[in-house]
Protein backbone atom coordinates (compact mmCIF):
# COMPACT_ATOMS: atom_id res chain seq x y z
CA UNK A 1 0.00 0.00 0.00
CA UNK A 2 1.39 3.37 -1.03
CA UNK A 3 2.10 5.79 1.80
CA UNK A 4 0.59 9.26 1.65
CA UNK A 5 4.06 10.59 2.41
CA UNK A 6 5.26 9.33 -0.96
CA UNK A 7 2.74 11.68 -2.57
CA UNK A 8 3.98 14.76 -0.67
CA UNK A 9 6.18 17.16 -2.62
CA UNK A 10 8.48 19.15 -0.34
CA UNK A 11 10.43 22.34 -0.99
CA UNK A 12 12.39 24.27 1.63
CA UNK A 13 14.81 27.16 1.65
CA UNK A 14 16.27 29.59 4.17
CA UNK A 15 18.36 32.73 3.75
CA UNK A 16 19.94 35.35 6.01
CA UNK A 17 18.42 38.21 4.02
CA UNK A 18 20.12 41.49 3.17
CA UNK A 19 20.23 43.17 6.59
CA UNK A 20 20.87 40.61 9.34
CA UNK A 21 24.40 39.39 10.07
CA UNK A 22 23.34 35.80 10.77
CA UNK A 23 20.40 33.51 10.10
CA UNK A 24 18.40 33.10 13.32
CA UNK A 25 15.75 30.96 11.61
CA UNK A 26 15.79 27.15 11.82
CA UNK A 27 13.65 24.50 10.15
CA UNK A 28 13.35 20.73 9.87
CA UNK A 29 11.32 17.97 8.21
CA UNK A 30 11.33 14.50 9.76
CA UNK A 31 9.30 11.32 10.27
CA UNK A 32 8.11 10.35 13.75
CA UNK A 33 5.55 7.88 15.09
CA UNK A 34 3.86 7.34 11.74
CA UNK A 35 3.68 11.07 11.00
CA UNK A 36 5.66 13.53 8.90
CA UNK A 37 6.52 16.66 10.83
CA UNK A 38 7.36 20.11 9.43
CA UNK A 39 8.72 22.86 11.72
CA UNK A 40 9.88 26.45 11.21
CA UNK A 41 11.25 28.54 14.11
CA UNK A 42 12.29 32.20 14.06
CA UNK A 43 14.78 32.98 16.85
CA UNK A 44 14.96 36.19 18.87
CA UNK A 45 17.62 37.63 21.10
CA UNK A 46 20.39 38.76 18.80
CA UNK A 47 22.41 36.89 16.20
CA UNK A 48 23.76 34.48 18.84
CA UNK A 49 20.80 34.08 21.18
CA UNK A 50 18.25 33.91 18.37
CA UNK A 51 20.21 31.27 16.53
CA UNK A 52 20.61 29.16 19.67
CA UNK A 53 16.92 29.56 20.57
CA UNK A 54 15.57 28.41 17.21
CA UNK A 55 18.02 25.51 16.96
CA UNK A 56 17.25 24.44 20.53
CA UNK A 57 13.52 24.53 19.79
CA UNK A 58 13.87 22.40 16.64
CA UNK A 59 16.06 19.84 18.44
CA UNK A 60 13.66 19.60 21.42
CA UNK A 61 10.61 19.17 19.19
CA UNK A 62 12.29 16.46 17.14
CA UNK A 63 13.53 14.59 20.21
CA UNK A 64 10.10 14.76 21.83
CA UNK A 65 8.27 13.53 18.71
CA UNK A 66 10.71 10.67 18.19
CA UNK A 67 10.37 9.44 21.77
CA UNK A 68 6.60 9.69 22.31
CA UNK A 69 3.50 8.22 20.71
CA UNK A 70 0.15 10.05 20.71
CA UNK A 71 -3.28 9.09 19.44
CA UNK A 72 -4.18 12.77 18.98
CA UNK A 73 -1.74 14.74 16.78
CA UNK A 74 -2.91 18.00 18.38
CA UNK A 75 -1.79 16.72 21.75
CA UNK A 76 1.56 15.79 20.21
CA UNK A 77 1.97 19.33 18.79
CA UNK A 78 1.06 20.96 22.10
CA UNK A 79 3.44 18.86 24.18
CA UNK A 80 6.28 19.13 21.66
CA UNK A 81 6.06 22.94 21.70
CA UNK A 82 5.92 22.96 25.51
CA UNK A 83 9.04 20.77 25.51
CA UNK A 84 10.74 23.28 23.21
CA UNK A 85 9.82 26.12 25.55
CA UNK A 86 11.27 24.26 28.54
CA UNK A 87 14.46 23.47 26.61
CA UNK A 88 15.06 27.14 25.75
CA UNK A 89 14.47 28.25 29.35
CA UNK A 90 16.87 25.58 30.68
CA UNK A 91 19.51 26.56 28.11
CA UNK A 92 19.24 30.25 29.09
CA UNK A 93 19.57 29.35 32.77
CA UNK A 94 22.69 27.31 32.03
CA UNK A 95 24.19 30.09 29.90
CA UNK A 96 23.32 33.51 31.40
CA UNK A 97 24.71 35.29 28.33
CA UNK A 98 21.73 33.86 26.42
CA UNK A 99 19.17 35.25 28.86
CA UNK A 100 16.17 36.73 27.06
CA UNK A 101 16.43 34.57 23.97
CA UNK A 102 13.23 33.14 22.48
CA UNK A 103 11.67 31.86 19.31
CA UNK A 104 8.45 31.64 17.34
CA UNK A 105 7.28 28.26 16.05
CA UNK A 106 4.94 26.87 13.41
CA UNK A 107 4.45 23.13 13.33
CA UNK A 108 2.52 21.05 10.77
CA UNK A 109 1.91 17.31 11.06
CA UNK A 110 0.70 14.97 8.29
CA UNK A 111 -0.68 11.65 9.56
CA UNK A 112 -0.55 8.35 7.73
CA UNK A 113 -4.22 8.71 6.70
CA UNK A 114 -3.46 12.01 4.95
CA UNK A 115 -4.88 14.43 7.52
CA UNK A 116 -3.07 17.68 8.30
CA UNK A 117 -2.83 19.19 11.79
CA UNK A 118 -1.01 22.36 12.82
CA UNK A 119 -0.21 24.62 15.76
CA UNK A 120 1.85 27.76 16.34
CA UNK A 121 3.42 30.26 18.73
CA UNK A 122 4.30 33.84 17.70
CA UNK A 123 4.05 35.44 14.27
CA UNK A 124 5.51 32.83 11.94
CA UNK A 125 2.70 31.66 9.68
CA UNK A 126 1.07 28.76 7.86
CA UNK A 127 -0.91 29.30 4.65
CA UNK A 128 -2.79 26.97 2.34
CA UNK A 129 -2.88 27.56 -1.41
CA UNK A 130 -5.69 25.86 -3.33
CA UNK A 131 -7.21 26.62 -6.73
CA UNK A 132 -5.18 29.83 -7.10
CA UNK A 133 -6.47 31.10 -3.75
CA UNK A 134 -4.34 31.64 -0.63
CA UNK A 135 -5.66 31.51 2.94
CA UNK A 136 -3.77 32.20 6.16
CA UNK A 137 -4.43 29.37 8.62
CA UNK A 138 -2.66 30.85 11.65
CA UNK A 139 -3.33 34.13 13.44
CA UNK A 140 -0.30 36.07 14.66
CA UNK A 141 0.34 36.31 18.39
CA UNK A 142 1.26 39.98 18.05
CA UNK A 143 0.39 43.43 19.32
CA UNK A 144 -1.06 44.62 16.00
CA UNK A 145 -3.20 41.47 15.75
CA UNK A 146 -4.86 42.45 19.03
CA UNK A 147 -5.66 45.81 17.41
CA UNK A 148 -7.14 44.03 14.39
CA UNK A 149 -9.20 41.74 16.61
CA UNK A 150 -10.48 44.80 18.52
CA UNK A 151 -11.51 46.45 15.25
CA UNK A 152 -9.14 49.39 15.77
CA UNK A 153 -7.17 48.82 12.56
CA UNK A 154 -7.67 46.79 9.40
CA UNK A 155 -5.60 43.80 8.33
CA UNK A 156 -3.98 45.89 5.60
CA UNK A 157 -3.11 48.61 8.12
CA UNK A 158 -1.56 45.97 10.37
CA UNK A 159 0.93 45.05 7.65
CA UNK A 160 2.32 48.61 7.74
CA UNK A 161 2.04 49.28 11.47
CA UNK A 162 5.31 50.43 13.15
CA UNK A 163 4.82 47.87 15.96
CA UNK A 164 4.03 45.04 13.56
CA UNK A 165 6.88 42.81 14.76
CA UNK A 166 6.08 42.95 18.47
CA UNK A 167 4.83 39.52 19.48
CA UNK A 168 2.78 38.60 22.54
CA UNK A 169 3.63 34.92 22.91
CA UNK A 170 6.86 33.04 22.24
CA UNK A 171 9.01 30.08 23.17
CA UNK A 172 11.41 30.92 25.99
CA UNK A 173 8.89 32.64 28.23
CA UNK A 174 8.17 31.11 31.67
CA UNK A 175 4.60 32.34 31.27
CA UNK A 176 4.26 31.14 27.67
CA UNK A 177 0.64 30.49 26.71
CA UNK A 178 -0.18 27.11 25.09
CA UNK A 179 0.08 27.01 21.29
CA UNK A 180 -2.92 27.79 19.14
CA UNK A 181 -4.07 24.63 17.34
CA UNK A 182 -6.31 23.87 14.39
CA UNK A 183 -9.90 23.16 15.37
CA UNK A 184 -10.25 20.30 12.88
CA UNK A 185 -7.73 18.51 10.66
CA UNK A 186 -7.56 19.37 6.98
CA UNK A 187 -7.95 16.66 4.33
CA UNK A 188 -6.10 18.12 1.34
CA UNK A 189 -7.23 17.84 -2.26
CA UNK A 190 -4.75 17.07 -5.02
CA UNK A 191 -2.72 20.19 -5.74
CA UNK A 192 -3.22 21.79 -2.31
CA UNK A 193 0.00 23.28 -0.97
CA UNK A 194 0.84 24.35 2.59
CA UNK A 195 3.31 27.18 3.11
CA UNK A 196 5.17 27.52 6.43
CA UNK A 197 7.28 30.66 6.77
CA UNK A 198 8.97 33.09 9.11
CA UNK A 199 7.89 36.73 8.99
CA UNK A 200 10.90 37.47 6.82
CA UNK A 201 8.67 36.30 3.96
CA UNK A 202 5.19 37.39 5.09
CA UNK A 203 6.48 40.80 6.15
CA UNK A 204 8.02 41.52 2.76
CA UNK A 205 5.80 39.78 0.19
CA UNK A 206 2.03 40.11 0.06
CA UNK A 207 -0.39 37.18 -0.11
CA UNK A 208 -1.20 37.60 -3.79
CA UNK A 209 2.44 37.36 -4.85
CA UNK A 210 3.01 34.34 -2.61
CA UNK A 211 0.02 32.58 -4.13
CA UNK A 212 1.21 33.24 -7.67
CA UNK A 213 4.62 31.70 -7.00
CA UNK A 214 3.25 28.68 -5.11
CA UNK A 215 0.79 28.05 -7.98
CA UNK A 216 3.56 28.04 -10.63
CA UNK A 217 3.42 24.28 -11.22
CA UNK A 218 5.54 24.61 -14.35
CA UNK A 219 8.56 24.86 -12.02
CA UNK A 220 9.38 22.29 -9.36
CA UNK A 221 8.51 22.85 -5.71
CA UNK A 222 12.11 23.50 -4.61
CA UNK A 223 12.43 26.24 -7.24
CA UNK A 224 9.19 27.77 -5.96
CA UNK A 225 10.56 27.84 -2.41
CA UNK A 226 13.72 29.57 -3.62
CA UNK A 227 11.68 32.03 -5.70
CA UNK A 228 9.69 33.10 -2.62
CA UNK A 229 12.91 33.79 -0.72
CA UNK A 230 14.31 35.67 -3.71
CA UNK A 231 11.20 37.89 -3.83
CA UNK A 232 11.57 38.73 -0.13
CA UNK A 233 15.20 39.70 -0.71
CA UNK A 234 14.29 41.80 -3.74
CA UNK A 235 11.75 43.62 -1.55
CA UNK A 236 14.47 44.56 0.92
CA UNK A 237 15.31 41.34 2.80
CA UNK A 238 15.02 43.11 6.15
CA UNK A 239 14.85 39.85 8.14
CA UNK A 240 15.89 36.22 7.84
CA UNK A 241 13.66 34.35 5.41
CA UNK A 242 12.61 30.71 5.77
CA UNK A 243 10.11 28.78 3.64
CA UNK A 244 8.77 25.23 3.70
CA UNK A 245 6.28 24.05 1.06
CA UNK A 246 4.24 20.85 1.40
CA UNK A 247 2.21 19.97 -1.69
CA UNK A 248 -0.13 16.99 -2.08
CA UNK A 249 -0.04 15.22 -5.43
CA UNK A 250 -3.21 13.25 -4.62
CA UNK A 251 -6.41 13.89 -2.74
CA UNK A 252 -6.51 12.48 0.79
CA UNK A 253 -10.23 12.90 1.36
CA UNK A 254 -12.10 9.76 2.46
CA UNK A 255 -8.93 7.78 2.78
CA UNK A 256 -7.40 8.93 -0.52
CA UNK A 257 -4.37 6.76 -1.25
CA UNK A 258 -5.29 4.46 1.62
CA UNK A 259 -8.12 3.14 -0.58
CA UNK A 260 -5.82 2.59 -3.54
CA UNK A 261 -6.91 -0.99 -4.16
CA UNK A 262 -10.59 -0.10 -4.15
CA UNK A 263 -9.82 2.91 -6.34
CA UNK A 264 -8.17 0.60 -8.85
CA UNK A 265 -11.39 -1.38 -9.10
CA UNK A 266 -13.41 1.80 -9.57
CA UNK A 267 -11.01 3.09 -12.23
CA UNK A 268 -11.07 -0.29 -13.96
CA UNK A 269 -14.87 -0.22 -14.05
CA UNK A 270 -14.85 3.32 -15.36
CA UNK A 271 -12.24 2.38 -17.97
CA UNK A 272 -14.33 -0.54 -19.22
CA UNK A 273 -17.41 1.71 -19.41
CA UNK A 274 -15.49 4.34 -21.36
CA UNK A 275 -14.21 1.73 -23.81
CA UNK A 276 -17.75 0.45 -24.38
CA UNK A 277 -19.08 3.97 -24.94
CA UNK A 278 -16.25 4.79 -27.33
CA UNK A 279 -16.91 1.58 -29.24
CA UNK A 280 -20.58 2.54 -29.64
CA UNK A 281 -19.66 6.06 -30.78
CA UNK A 282 -17.09 4.79 -33.26
CA UNK A 283 -19.59 2.33 -34.65
CA UNK A 284 -22.23 5.05 -35.01
CA UNK A 285 -19.68 7.37 -36.62
CA UNK A 286 -18.74 4.60 -39.08
CA UNK A 287 -22.33 4.08 -40.27
CA UNK A 288 -23.17 7.78 -40.50
CA UNK A 289 -20.13 8.77 -42.53
CA UNK A 290 -19.15 5.57 -44.31
CA UNK A 291 -20.22 6.93 -47.75
CA UNK A 292 -18.52 10.31 -47.43
CA UNK A 293 -15.29 10.70 -49.43
CA UNK A 294 -15.52 7.32 -51.25
CA UNK A 295 -17.47 5.70 -54.05
CA UNK A 296 -17.52 2.39 -52.20
CA UNK A 297 -19.75 1.35 -49.33
CA UNK A 298 -16.71 1.10 -47.08
CA UNK A 299 -15.51 3.80 -44.72
CA UNK A 300 -12.15 5.34 -45.70
CA UNK A 301 -9.20 5.28 -43.37
CA UNK A 302 -8.73 8.35 -41.18
CA UNK A 303 -6.08 10.57 -42.73
CA UNK A 304 -3.83 12.56 -40.42
CA UNK A 305 -2.88 15.91 -41.87
CA UNK A 306 -0.10 18.07 -40.40
CA UNK A 307 -1.05 21.66 -41.29
CA UNK A 308 2.38 23.15 -40.73
CA UNK A 309 2.26 25.23 -43.89
CA UNK A 310 -0.52 27.43 -42.53
CA UNK A 311 0.80 27.82 -39.00
CA UNK A 312 0.68 31.38 -37.78
CA UNK A 313 1.42 33.64 -34.84
CA UNK A 314 -1.42 35.28 -32.91
CA UNK A 315 -0.70 38.38 -30.85
CA UNK A 316 -2.80 38.99 -27.74
CA UNK A 317 -2.60 42.41 -26.09
CA UNK A 318 -2.93 43.20 -22.37
CA UNK A 319 -6.57 43.49 -21.37
CA UNK A 320 -9.09 42.32 -18.80
CA UNK A 321 -11.84 39.74 -19.11
CA UNK A 322 -11.88 37.15 -21.88
CA UNK A 323 -10.14 37.61 -25.23
CA UNK A 324 -11.65 35.89 -28.23
CA UNK A 325 -9.55 35.03 -31.26
CA UNK A 326 -10.94 33.54 -34.47
CA UNK A 327 -8.52 31.23 -36.29
CA UNK A 328 -9.59 30.81 -39.90
CA UNK A 329 -8.40 28.56 -42.67
CA UNK A 330 -7.92 25.59 -40.39
CA UNK A 331 -9.47 23.15 -42.87
CA UNK A 332 -10.71 23.32 -46.47
CA UNK A 333 -14.07 25.02 -47.01
CA UNK A 334 -15.77 21.82 -48.12
CA UNK A 335 -15.24 20.23 -44.70
CA UNK A 336 -16.88 20.84 -41.33
CA UNK A 337 -15.20 20.58 -37.93
CA UNK A 338 -16.73 17.77 -35.90
CA UNK A 339 -14.44 17.53 -32.87
CA UNK A 340 -11.65 19.70 -31.48
CA UNK A 341 -9.13 19.81 -28.66
CA UNK A 342 -5.87 21.32 -27.50
CA UNK A 343 -2.80 19.38 -26.38
CA UNK A 344 -0.64 22.22 -25.07
CA UNK A 345 -1.35 25.53 -23.39
CA UNK A 346 -4.38 24.22 -21.50
CA UNK A 347 -3.69 26.63 -18.65
CA UNK A 348 -4.44 29.55 -20.93
CA UNK A 349 -7.41 28.20 -22.89
CA UNK A 350 -10.97 28.49 -21.62
CA UNK A 351 -12.92 27.11 -24.58
CA UNK A 352 -12.50 26.20 -28.22
CA UNK A 353 -15.78 26.59 -30.07
CA UNK A 354 -16.03 24.75 -33.42
CA UNK A 355 -17.34 26.66 -36.42
CA UNK A 356 -17.79 25.70 -40.05
CA UNK A 357 -14.11 25.90 -40.99
CA UNK A 358 -12.66 27.95 -38.14
CA UNK A 359 -12.15 27.85 -34.37
CA UNK A 360 -13.07 30.49 -31.81
CA UNK A 361 -10.48 30.55 -29.00
CA UNK A 362 -11.31 32.23 -25.70
CA UNK A 363 -8.40 33.17 -23.43
CA UNK A 364 -8.75 33.31 -19.66
CA UNK A 365 -7.61 36.16 -17.42
CA UNK A 366 -4.77 34.03 -16.06
CA UNK A 367 -2.89 34.42 -19.32
CA UNK A 368 -2.31 38.07 -18.49
CA UNK A 369 -1.53 37.83 -14.78
CA UNK A 370 1.94 36.39 -15.30
CA UNK A 371 4.12 39.23 -16.53
CA UNK A 372 6.89 36.74 -17.35
CA UNK A 373 4.64 35.04 -19.88
CA UNK A 374 5.32 36.31 -23.39
CA UNK A 375 4.64 33.31 -25.59
CA UNK A 376 2.43 30.19 -25.56
CA UNK A 377 2.60 27.25 -27.96
CA UNK A 378 -0.70 25.55 -28.77
CA UNK A 379 -1.42 22.42 -30.75
CA UNK A 380 -5.03 22.16 -31.91
CA UNK A 381 -6.39 18.77 -32.97
CA UNK A 382 -9.44 18.64 -35.23
CA UNK A 383 -11.54 15.86 -36.75
CA UNK A 384 -13.70 16.66 -39.79
CA UNK A 385 -16.59 15.06 -41.63
CA UNK A 386 -14.14 13.92 -44.32
CA UNK A 387 -12.62 11.57 -41.75
CA UNK A 388 -9.44 13.60 -41.57
CA UNK A 389 -7.54 14.57 -38.46
CA UNK A 390 -5.86 17.94 -38.68
CA UNK A 391 -3.07 19.16 -36.44
CA UNK A 392 -2.57 22.93 -36.28
CA UNK A 393 0.35 24.54 -34.42
CA UNK A 394 -0.14 28.11 -33.24
CA UNK A 395 2.29 30.43 -31.48
CA UNK A 396 0.68 33.11 -29.34
CA UNK A 397 2.67 36.17 -28.30
CA UNK A 398 1.36 38.11 -25.31
CA UNK A 399 1.98 41.79 -24.68
CA UNK A 400 1.59 42.26 -20.93
CA UNK A 401 2.28 45.99 -20.90
CA UNK A 402 -0.73 47.56 -19.14
CA UNK A 403 -2.54 50.48 -20.76
CA UNK A 404 -1.64 53.97 -19.58
CA UNK A 405 -5.10 54.50 -18.19
CA UNK A 406 -7.11 51.58 -16.85
CA UNK A 407 -10.71 51.38 -18.09
CA UNK A 408 -13.27 52.94 -15.82
CA UNK A 409 -14.57 50.79 -12.94
CA UNK A 410 -11.78 48.27 -13.45
CA UNK A 411 -8.97 47.44 -11.08
CA UNK A 412 -5.43 47.58 -12.41
CA UNK A 413 -3.94 44.09 -12.31
CA UNK A 414 -0.40 45.18 -12.99
CA UNK A 415 2.31 44.15 -10.60
CA UNK A 416 1.27 45.54 -7.17
CA UNK A 417 4.03 46.64 -4.86
CA UNK A 418 5.09 44.31 -2.11
CA UNK A 419 4.56 45.45 1.44
CA UNK A 420 7.46 47.33 2.99
CA UNK A 421 6.99 47.20 6.77
CA UNK A 422 8.90 49.86 8.64
CA UNK A 423 10.14 50.07 12.21
CA UNK A 424 9.43 47.76 15.11
CA UNK A 425 11.51 44.80 16.21
CA UNK A 426 10.73 41.67 18.09
CA UNK A 427 11.63 41.72 21.78
CA UNK A 428 15.37 41.37 22.24
CA UNK A 429 16.27 42.32 18.67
Amino acid sequence: MESIFESCLIGKYSDTGRVRKANEDSMDVFDAAGMKVFVVCDGMGGHVGGQVASQTAIAAIKQFMLNHVFTDPREAITNAIIAANDAIIQRAQAQPELNGMGSTCVMLVVTSDGKVYYGHIGDSRIYIVANHQIRQLTKDHSFVQTLVDAGEISKDQAEHHPRKNEITNALGLPEMQPPTLCNEPIEPEAGNCFLLCSDGLSGMVDDRHMERVVSKHEINIQQRAKKLVQMANEAGGKDNITVELVEFAVSTRNGGVQNKESNKKVFLSIGVSVIVILAVLVTAYFFVFRKIGTDKNEAPETVKVERTAQDETIQVLYMKGVVETIVKGIIPENEIILTHGVTEGKKYIKTLEPGETSISIQWRDEAFLDTDLSEVAITILLTTNEKREYTRHLKVTINNDPPVEAPENEVDQGEPGVFQPSGGLKPGQ
